[in-house]
């Protein structure tokens, strides 16, 4: 995904070099600009809110995560506490108990992380989608000939006096995209 991604920007980096005479020969000065994804997701108001929402499930789940970790491990200071007492039959069943309660803790850490790894992602390509519209249509009413992610690896350079995000956050903003 990330080979394929950087070969497509510098696809388009090469095309704006090589279309850059065509369009000042044909007697109009380039009009070039960049945006920072990055500052989109974390400035905007949609993305803020997606921010907050996911943070707010991190917490939640951190939560019934250390519920769970308290559980076990009082589990675990009353079958040491008992071990001497107990029948070996005994012994079995709070074994498994506490094997069953490990389990069940490492089953909740993966699925808290693929869920959240999967609201990031959601929130990521929501923003994207609904910013790509956006960045084609300012583009357009704007006159410009080329706009850029700053983050690409192609661009090693670009005049910050370049950049455009803040309008395009302005402009998602008002969008009401949630």
């Amino acid at each position: 995904m990330f080979k394929k991604t950087a070969f497509i920007r510098l696809l388009a980096l090469t095309a704006a070099v090589f279309m850059t005479p065509a369009i000042v020969m044909a007697g109009q000065a380039p009009k070039i600009g960049y945006v920072v994804l990055q500052k989109i997701v974390f400035d905007s108001k949609a993305g803020k809110a997606g921010i907050a929402e996911i943070k707010s499930f991190q917490e939640a789940r951190q939560k019934e995560i250390s519920d769970k970790e308290q559980e076990l491990l009082k589990a675990k200071k009353e079958f040491e506490a008992q071990q001497f007492t107990l029948t070996d039959d005994a012994k079995k069943i709070q074994a498994e108990r506490i094997q069953e309660m490990e389990i069940k803790l490492k089953r909740l850490l993966e699925d808290s992380d693929r869920d959240l790894r999967k609201r990031r992602n959601q929130l990521l390509e929501k923003i994207n989608r609904d910013v790509s519209r956006l960045i084609e249509r300012f583009g357009k009413e704007n006159g410009y000939s080329f706009l850029f992610q700053r983050e690409s690896d192609a661009v090693l350079y670009v005049d910050p006096k370049l950049e455009v995000t803040d309008k395009i956050i302005a402009l998602y903003d008002k969008s009401g995209s949630r």
